[in-house]
């Protein structure tokens, strides 16, 4: 095996807990580039694709803009953000909806 496969099949093996991969799949992008760059996201702030929160999506937006804006063309940058913006967003909605009546505090 040449380094090269060895390096592919390295990162076609980042999967994560199921916050992780459905950050990947909002992403809209090749699965391993998405994996590659969130894992490394996700690195860089001292967190793990296996313990990953929506929230922690929320709060790491910024890291992964810049990365992705870093690696790919404008409107590809755009739009895995806006997947990941998306499912923060609906979550944090959803959560919204579920205590909204129990706004006593």
């Amino acid at each position: 095996m040449s380094r090269s496969d060895d390096q592919t099949a390295r990162i076609s093996t980042l999967f994560g807990n199921p916050v992780f991969e459905k950050a990947v799949a909002a992403m809209d992008l090749d699965p391993n580039l998405s994996r590659s760059v969130l894992d490394g996201a996700l690195k860089a702030v001292g967190n793990h694709r296996n313990s990953v929160t929506v929230e922690d999506l929320g709060f790491l937006l910024p890291e992964l803009d810049k990365r992705f804006r870093t690696a790919l063309h404008e409107d590809a940058a755009r739009q895995a953000i806006a997947g990941i913006r998306r499912l923060v967003l609906t979550r944090k909605r959803s959560e919204e909806l579920a205590w909204g009546g129990d706004d006593e505090g």
